[in-house]
């Protein structure tokens, strides 16, 4: 099934009719509804995000068993309309929204993960007799440090 998609979408849905049956087969256009409005705005995010682990957040914001064509004539159709035409359709809002809510997917994702990094990477609390060795260590260090700073016998600080 996901070769014939990939036939379709390189040779064209009538691949297995004869070339006289192709030459008749009516234009597409840019507002059918087999095509990937997603495509004629610059992007698809189902193309993009194929076998990724973000495909499963694409699926969730898109209706279920979306599968549109991703057709180049149907963009220059599309390009070659003017921006105020194009706002009408509302197919670069829709856009937008699906890509904003993409990008919110990803940002709590990442939130969650920074979470658990910094979780696991956080110093683990000493135990009481870590402490008094640690505090044994320091009080050690520190009487050494003095000592060392004192003059010894004879000698004098010019």
């Amino acid at each position: 099934d996901e070769q014939r998609k990939l036939l379709d979408q390189l040779m064209g849905l009538d691949r297995d009719l004869p070339p006289e049956q192709r030459v008749n087969r009516p234009e597409k256009k840019f507002s059918d509804p087999e095509i990937c409005k997603y495509f004629l705005c610059g992007i698809s995010p189902l193309a993009i995000f194929h076998n990724t682990k973000s495909e499963s957040d694409v699926y969730r914001h898109i209706p279920a068993g979306y599968d549109k064509e991703c057709d180049d004539e149907c963009k220059a159709q599309w390009d070659a309309l003017p921006q105020e035409e194009k706002d009408k359709y509302g197919y670069e809002y829709d856009l937008k929204v699906l890509l904003e809510k993409l990008v919110a997917d990803c940002e709590r994702r990442k939130a969650k993960l920074m979470d658990r990094v910094n979780q696991q990477n956080a110093p683990a609390p000493l135990t009481e007799a870590e402490q008094a060795r640690v505090d044994e260590w320091t009080a050690e260090i520190n009487a050494l440090t003095e000592e060392s700073k004192a003059p010894e016998d004879g000698e004098a600080d010019a």
